[in-house]
């Protein structure tokens, strides 16, 4: 893997943080879980497929 920084608005970070302390997942897989479909479908699409 590769390490990113992402920068977001406090009340943002602070509602990811709300999230992943009351789920299984932790930041780093819940953000990876959510953007990976979006990233495909963006490439897709790039690419005539989509």
């Amino acid at each position: 893997m590769k390490q990113v920084l992402l920068k977001m608005p406090e009340p943002l970070y602070l509602k990811l943080k709300h999230i992943t302390n009351y789920t299984p997942s932790n930041m780093t897989s819940f953000i990876i879980e959510k953007i990976t479909p979006v990233i495909e479908k963006k490439i897709a699409r790039m690419i005539g497929r989509g």
